[in-house]
């Protein structure tokens, strides 16, 4: 039974591979160049508020955080900081001039997700909450550009890709103030006027560790950059991105999300 299993794995493999290749000779496309990217995904979840990181714990809660004041009016601050490396294969076509097929694999490592609420108000001044998110990605990209030579050494090129990202690593930190409104002292001082005086103020310190769950990302975006050709082999690069996707964590909800990137690039040409 090994010896059959062995035998149909190498079966299967091969068919792939002549597949493979019947497929890259029918379509005339080669492997063109490879390269190496670093940058920053700036993917912008919109309504990042504390609802949303409160909704990646579900009933799991370590302490009560129903009484939080959430109110838009307090959103003092967001942060989104994805840094990346991606590893590229380029391929080109003779029957498509001036065209690049790009595949990628993109490593986002340690993404930040943050937002800060913080109350001024008079009466209960000083409060404040924050939430803070990292974790990883992995993704998997497929662009396809058109280019635009410049005399010998210089390009320009731009055109539309897609990828599909699994996210994992996932860890969330809550930690902040609250302020105990209820009164303790009940005082008269006039006939008819009461008021209820909070003497000495009492803070509730939050200080929270969560892991989350895993999930997906997608996006469809559109992309534009420039390369310079040093020593006839090698192209260095810089990229822009513009995008729109979702990203789906198994216990949160679906949330439509904004890409802004830059990169730079180097490429090795064969």
């Amino acid at each position: 039974m090994r010896k059959l299993s062995i035998a149909l794995c190498l079966i299967i493999m091969s068919c792939m591979q002549l597949s493979a290749q019947s497929l890259f000779k029918f379509s005339n496309w080669n492997i063109a160049k490879v390269g190496l990217h670093f940058g920053a995904d700036k993917d912008m979840v919109n309504g990042l508020d504390g609802n949303y990181f409160m909704s990646m714990i579900g009933d799991e809660a370590n302490y009560d955080y129903s009484g939080l004041n959430l109110h838009p009016d307090n959103y003092f601050a967001a942060v989104c900081e994805n840094p990346n490396i991606r590893l590229e294969l380029v391929l080109s076509s003779e029957h498509f001039k001036n065209t690049e097929w790009r595949f990628n694999v993109n490593g986002i490592f340690n993404r930040v997700d943050a937002v800060s609420y913080y109350n001024d108000n008079n009466d209960f001044y000083g409060e404040y909450m924050n939430f803070y998110s990292h974790g990883s990605e992995v993704a998997l990209e497929s662009v396809m550009v058109k280019v635009l030579p410049i005399g010998r050494f210089f390009k320009f090129y731009g055109g539309l890709g897609t990828n599909l990202g699994y996210n994992f690593a996932n860890n969330m930190y809550i930690y902040g103030s609250t302020i105990d409104k209820t009164a303790e002292e009940l005082s008269y001082l006039n006939v008819g006027e009461t008021t209820n005086d909070i003497s000495s103020p009492s803070y509730e310190y939050f200080d929270d560790y969560y892991v989350t769950s895993n999930g997906f990302s997608q996006r469809l975006f559109g992309q534009a950059g420039f390369g310079i050709i040093i020593l006839r082999r090698f192209e260095l690069g810089f990229d822009l991105r513009y995008g729109i996707g979702y990203r789906y964590l198994q216990d949160a909800e679906l949330k439509r999300t904004k890409l802004n990137s830059w990169g730079f690039n180097l490429k090795y040409a064969f």
